[in-house]
């Protein structure tokens, strides 16, 4: 609440130099960086978090507020020429921490797509919101003990004998059908 604007900043830059040194340079001099696994730590998330609230309190650049899609766009064209390269040579690190939660390109494609939708204004849906409601629902559907051990098996079979047996669109339209149903049952057993 009361740190200053330079000082917030500051300590942004040194939060984010530290995370991209140390969990994502492919130098043999970078040192260990366990401490943000990739960008999937406790760490990592008070920098995200402490990234949300500098532009809470002092505002985004105007350029990455006004272009926030293009921004998107652009970095992730720009990722996905990087990832080429890495296949194309046989980069093996790069490969490996490429799209990582502390690579900055990462990190500015996120920040860019939220602010390119954040300028989109939408009507309220009850319908929707109804639905939103159970999103929490449907990530712990996906991911609770229970769907591991009963419901994942089911939906790798069932996608797996789709692509075996389809071929195309139909592959598509029919785990398209999978994703929606499994969905509609995620939202249902939460409501």
């Amino acid at each position: 609440e009361n740190i200053d604007k330079r000082s917030f900043g500051y300590l942004l830059i040194l939060l984010f130099a530290y995370s991209f040194w140390s969990g994502f340079v492919p130098l043999p001099c970078a040192v260990n960086g366990g401490e943000f696994s990739g960008g999937y730590s406790i760490l990592s998330f008070c920098q995200l978090y402490l990234l949300a609230r500098y532009f809470a309190l002092h505002g985004a650049p105007k350029w990455l507020k006004n272009n926030g899609f293009v921004i998107y766009i652009f970095v992730s064209l720009l990722l996905a020429g990087f990832e080429y390269l890495a296949l194309r040579f046989s980069i093996e690190r790069v490969m490996g921490v490429l799209y990582n939660y502390n690579n900055p390109l990462v990190i500015l494609s996120a920040v860019a797509f939220f602010f390119g939708f954040q300028k989109i204004q939408l009507p309220s849906s009850k319908a929707v919101n109804h639905i939103a409601k159970s999103c929490l629902g449907v990530l712990l559907f996906h991911n609770s003990w229970f769907a591991l051990r009963s419901v994942e098996p089911f939906l790798k079979e069932y996608y797996n004998s789709i692509y075996a047996e389809y071929s195309g669109f139909s592959v598509v339209g029919l785990w398209i059908i999978g994703i929606v149903g499994t969905f509609v049952v995620a939202v249902s057993i939460d409501q």
